[in-house]
């Protein structure tokens, strides 16, 4: 059981802003609702039965959610969610492979605020990775499969090995891109396959850096994500895409029998940019692997740097995509976690993107027929983008950090600071100029 907290309860531990952070008691539900975004919404019929926490009769509003054969083996509570968005996975690969947990050290008694990073590694952790039991699984296996200009692949070296030896490497020059040329050059069977559906029939060994027919088991390829502004290397991961059998880089850039001087060329003489198409596979491609944020980043880049013909439809094609994390937040803030996409969320998306393209300065009115961000006249914070970035401040935060550090201060320091604060305090109009040696404590007194 959850609480008692809010009103019940105004010292809870999860109490924030006067209510309760966890979104409890949540309301009377007679039937499981799932939605599209992955948060199912539980049934809690309200069947009148209660139990009393801490004197306080809690009903099944106050049930956090849990998985009745778990608790009863390992004797305590577990908290099961169900998680069924297939948008899910994107989350869930980056929390498989961040690592231990994090916890940071202050050394509070050191001017400059030494921060140490450490790991925290929990007892039964440490006996899970002493045994070696696996972590995850996955299948099934994903080859990597790498897109890289002619000369530009990578090579993978130990540190303690000689230059002369890594150079003298007979597979020094080959990648599983070169690799794929080769076997096309030798299996006449091999030219049917593009590149990323090549490991479905084929198997790569790292050793000899070569291309086989597979004899058993299976995998999928999947080519390295490549930013449109990368430019010559997107336009080849784009023709790598389509065509099967191609021998080498001069051949993916050979178009009905025109040897094109650029990857790009070859795009546009295959008739790939004449519309927005790659652009919204690119997009696409995205959404399965980053977030809202970097979803509208990707999206100023393609305003900026590509040649995007109707930015408008490419938008509202993926708003939902592009304005997820919005979603959340204020579903979250809310405690509606049945609030659909709205006018004032996409209108939020837009502005972030605005802001985005403000630092390359450029504005979305420079782009035709994209809808422009309304912005309310009496939320001046948001018109401002200086204004609103320096009231972005946690007040007690900033008060505390003051009143440690103002002892610390040396007397010239203290001169200067109070000097600034006197005339800040009397609304008196100066200007003033601190100059020093470096490391004499110019930035911890601007802090």
């Amino acid at each position: 059981m959850h609480g008692p907290c809010g009103i019940l309860n105004l010292n809870a531990p999860c109490m924030k802003d006067g209510k309760c952070s966890k979104r409890y008691p949540r309301n009377f539900q007679e039937n499981t609702i799932e939605n599209e975004d992955g948060y199912p919404i539980y049934r809690r019929r309200n069947d009148n039965q209660t139990i009393e926490v801490n004197k306080i009769k809690l009903d099944n509003r106050w049930v956090v959610p849990y998985n009745p054969y778990l608790t009863t083996k390992y004797n305590c509570h577990i908290n099961v969610e169900i998680c069924s968005s297939i948008t899910a996975i994107k989350y869930l690969f980056k929390y498989v492979y961040k690592g231990h947990d994090r916890a940071t050290v202050e050394i509070v008694n050191d001017e400059i605020n030494l921060y140490l990073d450490a790991r925290y590694i929990s007892a039964s952790e440490a006996s899970w990775r002493i045994f070696h039991y696996r972590l995850h699984n996955e299948k099934p296996d994903v080859i990597q499969l790498c897109v890289h200009l002619p000369g530009q692949h990578m090579v993978l070296f130990q540190d303690d090995e000689r230059l002369e030896d890594i150079i003298r490497r007979s597979t020094i020059e080959k990648s599983t891109l070169t690799a794929w040329f080769d076997a096309n050059t030798k299996y006449p069977n091999a030219k049917q396959t593009t590149y990323a559906d090549f490991p479905i029939q084929w198997v790569y060994n790292n050793q000899t850096k070569i291309w086989k027919p597979r004899q058993r088991g299976d995998s999928i390829g999947r080519m390295n994500f490549v930013h449109p502004a990368a430019g010559e290397q997107y336009y080849l991961r784009m023709l790598l895409n389509i065509i099967c059998g191609a021998t080498s880089f001069e051949n993916l850039r050979t178009v009905n029998g025109i040897i094109y001087s650029s990857f790009k060329e070859a795009c546009i003489a295959l008739g790939l940019l004449q519309n927005d198409e790659e652009w919204d596979q690119c997009l696409k491609e995205a959404e399965q692997i980053q977030t809202g944020i970097q979803l509208r980043k990707l999206f100023a880049i393609l305003l900026l740097f590509c040649e995007v013909t109707r930015p408008e439809v490419l938008w509202e094609t993926h708003i939902s995509t592009l304005s997820d994390d919005i979603l959340f937040q204020v579903r979250q803030n809310t405690g509606n976690m049945t609030l659909e996409l709205t006018d004032d969320i996409r209108n939020r998306a837009l502005y972030h993107l605005q802001s985005i393209l403000s630092k390359y300065g450029r504005n979305l009115s420079e782009f035709p027929n994209m809808p422009i961000p309304t912005i309310s006249p009496n939320n001046e914070q948001n018109t401002n983008r200086l204004i609103r970035d320096e009231q972005q401040y946690e007040i007690e935060e900033l008060a505390k950090s003051t009143e440690d550090n103002f002892f610390r201060l040396n007397i010239d320091q203290q001169a200067a600071f109070k000097k600034i604060i006197t005339a800040v305090e009397n609304n008196t109009s100066d200007i003033f100029f601190v100059d020093g040696p470096g490391g004499t404590g110019k930035t911890f007194l601007y802090k």
